[in-house]
């Protein structure tokens, strides 16, 4: 056994036979067995027992075997040559059970791509996982063990389509078929509700108005005035970023939390944020929100597909306001009455600036060692009057980041500008440490992206879809 000539036998088999001897001598058994006609090797010497086991054998191959009985007064007896061929190789099952399956639609921008498989004989199976937006999709990984894999940041409103190819340990392959999927569609105003995560946003309509230094008291950086246009709507946060809000942040993704300077956090304005802490921030809340995200690792804005874009109507997650969009919604939008700073013309009722943050104003540059009052620093959000669409703290209190690189002004009109080029990020507003000249909604400055102060912070914006 197996019986002579036998065919479709197993990699794994037991050969077995009968024999006697009939003066009832002890009997003892040689095996040969090969792949040669006339096997010559033997894998056994003296055995007792008239079975013997073989694994590993190749499929589709032809095995030879005989037995020579030897009793125990030495007279042997050399048994005929049987044969048989083990089994075919199987290709693997052909994959299915596809996640997703094929043709659903709306799905998320994570995916993890799973299937089934298996193979008939029991071999070791790999796959090469095909993946793109064309029908026929390119190759994305090969020879892994496992059946899944996990795609992310994938585009809105767009088809995806995979395939899955298994290897068997002994090089049979089967090709599943093509699957597909799309993801879901943009969130529109109508369909998107922040989350409580999101900080207070207040919607900024569109308009014009002139932009720029109408006095001609700021430095020359500020001029000259010139009209701008803005043809979209964007929501603006009520308040500047919290260290609550940007705690939430640092704990969700194990970044450190900024220094407070021993002033406290909870509801006073984050500090000691970079540009690029800031545009990491407005990142996080667009994935909470599966909006999609607005900045790629280079700081250059994305559009819906994730596309790199200069057009700030097209980039639908949450990120820093234009120098554009800051200076319109501090104006009061199209709700303006034409002050100088955010809210009213009586800078102690609408900003927290030098004289009633501890009266610690120092000449030059920031030197913040000398600041010692404990008053000297940030108060809670919203500690001043709103302006005229109830935006907080857009004179004084931190400095607010811009998504913008700083660039000279000139004197055409301009519609939905954005610089996207230069070695300095823009920041306004002006802060607690400010005279009152510099808190105009006017006043411009900029500083390196990786610039971290304690009057600086930022708040967020939204393009509406």
């Amino acid at each position: 056994s197996p019986s002579n000539n036998a065919t479709n036998q197993p990699t794994t088999i037991t050969l077995s036979w009968n024999c006697s001897d009939l003066d009832g001598d002890i009997l003892t058994y040689d095996v040969y067995f090969d792949t040669k006609a006339n096997p010559t090797t033997k894998i056994s010497t003296s055995q007792n027992g008239k079975t013997l086991n073989r694994s590993d054998l190749s499929i589709g191959t032809s095995y030879y075997w005989r037995i020579v009985a030897k009793d125990s007064k030495g007279a042997t007896t050399e048994g005929p040559v049987w044969r048989f061929t083990t089994q075919s190789n199987k290709s693997p099952n052909t994959p299915s059970n596809p996640s997703p399956s094929s043709n659903l639609t709306n799905q998320p921008l994570t995916v993890k791509l799973s299937w089934d498989c298996s193979d008939p004989d029991g071999d070791a199976v790999t796959y090469d996982v095909y993946f793109g937006t064309n029908s026929n999709p390119p190759k994305v990984s090969t020879n892994q063990s496992g059946k899944s894999l996990d795609k992310t940041n994938l585009s809105y409103e767009t088809t995806y389509y995979w395939r899955i190819v298994a290897k068997d340990s002994n090089g049979a392959t089967t090709e599943g078929p093509v699957w597909r999927f799309t993801t879901q569609t943009v969130p529109t105003a109508s369909s998107y509700t922040p989350s409580s995560i999101v900080p207070q946003t207040v919607l900024v309509e569109k308009g014009s108005f002139s932009m720029g230094d109408e006095v001609g008291e700021l430095w020359e950086g500020c001029r000259p005035i010139h009209k701008v246009t803005l043809t979209y709507s964007f929501y603006i946060g009520k308040y500047e970023t919290t260290f609550d809000e940007y705690d939430a942040f640092c704990e969700a993704t194990g970044k450190s939390s900024p220094d407070d300077e021993n002033w406290g956090r909870g509801d006073r304005p984050v500090i000691n944020v970079s540009w690029w802490d800031a545009i990491a921030y407005c990142n996080w809340l667009s994935e909470k929100e599966k909006l999609p995200e607005a900045y790629d690792s280079n700081g250059n804005l994305l559009d819906k597909y994730g596309r790199i874009s200069t057009d700030i109507t097209q980039v639908f997650g949450y990120r820093l306001p234009t120098e554009v969009e800051w200076e319109y919604a501090a104006r009061g939008g199209n709700r303006s009455k034409g002050y100088k700073y955010s809210g009213g013309n009586n800078v102690a009722n609408v900003a927290l600036y030098w004289q009633n943050s501890g009266d610690q104003y120092l000449t030059g540059d920031r030197d913040w060692d000398r600041i010692v009052e404990n008053n000297c620093c940030t108060q809670e959000v919203g500690s001043k009057t709103a302006n005229e669409l109830g935006i907080y703290d857009m004179s004084g209190n931190v400095w607010e980041w811009c998504s913008d690189w700083y660039g000279n002004y000139s004197s055409s009109e301009k519609t939905n500008p954005y610089n996207d080029s230069g070695s300095d990020r823009v920041y306004r507003g002006g802060s607690w440490y400010s005279l009152a000249i510099y808190i105009r909604v006017a006043n411009r400055f900029y500083d390196s992206p990786a610039g971290a102060y304690p009057d600086l912070g930022f708040r967020i914006a939204r393009t509406v879809p």
